[in-house]
């Protein structure tokens, strides 16, 4: 049922006359009836919003999770990007590759394996 203009100004003139006071036994029901309707058409309302909002919110959540998912993946993909630069970085420096450098740094080719400042 959907609270008409109608039904408003008439709950309206009960509760004036029910704050005056002079409202009749039928008057008082009619005004009971009234409110339970109201309060009826107020819940059947209220639940359709909450239903469309938890449907919302639900939405809303898997964007998040997708949008946390995908930044996590570029994250990883920054931080492979960063340890290939500094490992080209390291075999401009050395002229080497890695595997190259690993073997003459064990083979004591390169001085004390321990030697070399970090960072």
């Amino acid at each position: 049922m959907d609270w008409t203009e109608e039904q408003q100004k008439h709950l309206n003139m009960l509760r004036a006359a029910e704050r005056r006071g002079t409202l009749t036994l039928a008057e008082q029901v009619e005004l009971a009836e009234l409110i339970t309707a109201l309060d009826t058409d107020e819940r059947a309302r209220l639940n359709s919003a909450l239903t469309q909002l938890r449907a919302e919110q639900a939405a809303l959540l898997e964007q998040l999770r997708a949008s946390e998912a995908e930044h996590n993946h570029l994250v990883r993909c920054a931080e492979i990007y960063d340890c290939e630069a500094e490992l080209l970085e390291l075999q401009i420096k050395y002229g080497m590759d890695y595997a190259e450098f690993q073997q003459q740094l064990n083979a004591g080719a390169l001085g004390d394996a321990f030697g070399y400042a970090l960072g």
